[in-house]
């Protein structure tokens, strides 16, 4: 298993980790504000094991809390960043959102639907998974 980093302006908490062997798609985790990477690496570890490619990171309060316009800018960073990290171009990609990285969710899932330079990303997200985490996101927009 390798860790690469992102090649380009990434979040600062981005790691990227690959499944050996065969990979049945990429999953971003977004952790809980606060969250050490030890905790969030528990859970790509098991999605590796399982034959995915995986990326984690967390938003700082900074970002989270602060304007609209950063936590937008880091959404915007994170979808370039995986992007850019997906071994395959056609790769499957599904976020997995843990607690309150809901906030990011919400930014990520409106570049999504709104952002020109992330409608191929668009065409390969196949699900979000929230794990205890609170959201009142509009995903109308989100129809495939």
């Amino acid at each position: 298993k390798t860790s690469v980093r992102c090649p380009m302006r990434s979040p600062s908490s981005w790691r990227v980790g690959r499944a050996l062997g065969s990979c049945y798609g990429f999953v971003v985790l977004l952790g809980w504000h606060g969250a050490a990477d030890t905790h969030l690496k528990e859970f790509t570890d098991a999605l590796e094991a399982c034959g995915f490619d995986t990326a984690r990171c967390v938003a700082s309060a900074f970002i989270a809390c602060g304007s609209p316009t950063r936590l937008i800018d880091f959404a915007r960073q994170v979808l370039t960043c995986t992007q850019l990290s997906c071994r395959q171009a056609d790769d499957p990609v599904a976020l997995y959102v843990l607690s309150n990285g809901a906030l990011l969710y919400q930014a990520i899932a409106e570049q999504l639907a709104t952002n020109s330079a992330f409608a191929e990303l668009r065409t390969r997200h196949r699900a979000t998974v929230f794990d205890s985490a609170p959201v009142a996101a509009d995903t109308s927009a989100l129809t495939f």
